[in-house]
């Protein structure tokens, strides 16, 4: 038997004892009728019901994810594996840190597949919530940090190419022309700020400069190729060669664009993708 306190004429609070779900046999969840009288008497008058669901708590497993990584601006299909996942629609909701999974589509007892969020790299906890309650699994996916740019090629000579940078985690940094800012490099092969010393092990070959920062997910800035040739070790103005060779390139934001920068939180390194390739080219 429940136990009931009143609150009000219009609320009560109700300790609901231990049930089960009941048949069919393999059941997630059972809704009962919860119903409340005027008194313990047989002849009490109904004064109040309401539907209550009863459902088995949800299981999730080191590995309930897969793929287990997936790039920063979101949009990737997982799949999570488990039990006691209900199958009905809108039955199940989740986070990846705590940002909703969207297209949550239930499969069978044991998973669900949804679409990621944007979210800014790292490990994250994913959440899964049913009628049962919320389940937690603390670093249960990775975002990379993959960026996409539009356009993705120009000539040499162009002197003021503007792109558009989606990705994730773009509030984080102060974009500005320091060298401990927030920058927007292009670089030739992999980035790599060096973990000592005053040069790049792989640096930037010019900068995309004038930065204005969208939201957490976009980014605008213009790239000078006719004239604004870095020296790779340094990024100093290149004197001897202003103009960007033509070439495959890669966008690659930073959140500490300083030579020898290391373990910065956030946007340290963008990882490499075909996404954020950039051609410098007549064609």
């Amino acid at each position: 038997m429940a136990s009931i306190n009143k609150i009000s004429n219009t609320k009560a609070s109700i300790l609901v004892p231990s049930l089960a779900p009941i048949v069919p046999s393999g059941a997630t969840s059972t809704k009962y009728n919860l119903c409340v009288y005027a008194s313990s008497s047989a002849t009490a008058a109904q004064i109040g019901s309401a539907t209550y669901t009863v459902a088995l708590a949800v299981g999730l497993t080191s590995g309930a994810i897969s793929p287990a990584s997936g790039p920063s601006l979101g949009g990737s299909t997982i799949t999570v594996t488990g039990t006691n996942f209900p199958t009905t629609a809108g039955s199940i909701s989740g986070t990846l840190g705590g940002t909703a999974l969207t297209n949550v589509t239930p499969v069978s007892a044991t998973s669900f597949t949804a679409t990621t969020p944007a979210h800014a790299p790292g490990a994250v906890t994913l959440s899964v919530t049913t009628a049962a309650g919320t389940k937690n699994l603390a670093t249960a996916f990775t975002y990379a940090n993959g960026v996409t740019v539009t356009p993705n090629t120009a000539p040499q000579t162009a002197t003021a190419t503007y792109v558009d940078v989606l990705g994730a985690g773009f509030l984080t940094p102060t974009f500005g022309i320091a060298a401990t800012n927030g920058r927007v490099w292009l670089v030739d092969g992999a980035y790599d700020p060096a973990s000592s010393g005053s040069t790049y092990t792989t640096g930037p070959i010019a900068e995309c400069t004038g930065v204005v920062v969208i939201s957490d997910n976009e980014l605008i800035c213009s790239f000078n190729f006719n004239t604004g040739a870095l020296t790779e070790a340094s990024a100093t103005a290149n004197s001897g060669t202003p103009q960007v060779p033509n070439g495959t390139y890669t966008v690659t934001v930073v959140s500490n664009g300083d030579a020898g920068a290391s373990g910065i939180t956030g946007y340290s390194a963008s990882d490499i993708s075909s996404g954020s390739t950039f051609t410098v080219a007549p064609y």
